[in-house]
């Protein structure tokens, strides 16, 4: 059977990278996003989207149900939030933090401002193959990613970024939408909330771009099938570090 899509994105390609059966198991799985992550998509929506806002995201009220009238006044509550998600007195004190941080920051702003379109889907052909992608923000020769991070510092979002393959998302999405600049806007969920701009340098981007093809040229030749790391015996050997 072969569990190949007719199309790659930055979150497929990375599992792909891990192993094909990473791969398999991202798009068949029933999708449930972690507390993190919906953590960053509010912060997303509030700082990016802040006319949806009140759409898409409530406060949750502060009542005890576990007494009768706390339960009555939830069930309240909830048939009147309707599809938006719901977010407790601490999640929303949070997301207010953060949006604060990226706003009163001056880099980031400018940046912000200048955008002309926020969360823009687009897609081209990589090595043959579809390859779609989200820019949280677009400007006029840039583009902008908001990340979520525990630490912003430049010593730990450089470890991040190549751990998580920033690199490649970057290097994806200069080719998606045309653009030769890429930012990322970091800003700590944990006080002090601190934000940092960050601008991939070209040699990285060549480097990550490189990377990038290669394994979607990996993935353009796998036969879809199930398949381990490797199909080989590996030699174990002592780390390098020894």
């Amino acid at each position: 059977m072969n569990h190949k899509r007719p199309y790659l994105s930055t979150s497929a390609l990375k599992a792909f990278a891990k192993s094909p059966n990473h791969y398999i198991q991202y798009v068949n799985r029933a999708f449930e996003p972690t507390p993190a992550m919906e953590l960053g998509s509010a912060i997303h929506c509030r700082v990016l989207e802040p006319k949806e806002w009140d759409a898409r995201y409530i406060e949750a009220p502060k009542v005890d149900r576990r007494t009768k009238a706390g339960k009555a006044d939830w069930e309240e509550f909830i048939e009147a939030a309707g599809e938006r998600t719901v977010l407790t007195f601490e999640q929303m004190r949070l997301v207010e933090a953060a949006h604060a941080a990226v706003w009163s920051d001056r880099l980031a702003a400018d940046l912000l401002e200048a955008a002309q379109a926020f969360e823009q889907m687009s897609e081209t052909q990589i090595e043959g193959v579809p390859y779609r992608g989200v820019a949280d923000a677009i400007g006029p020769d840039f583009i902008v990613d908001l990340k979520t991070t525990t630490d912003a510092s430049a010593d730990a979002f450089t470890r991040q970024a190549y751990n998580l393959m920033y690199h490649e998302q970057a290097a994806a999405y200069r080719e998606i939408f045309d653009r030769p600049r890429f930012f990322f806007i970091t800003v700590e969920t944990v006080e002090p909330f601190n934000t940092q701009v960050f601008i991939q340098d070209e040699r990285s981007y060549q480097m990550a771009s490189n990377h990038l093809h290669s394994l979607v040229k990996r993935w353009k030749d796998w036969n879809g099938e199930p398949q381990t790391y490797s199909n080989e015996i590996q030699t174990l050997q002592l780390p390098k570090w020894v």
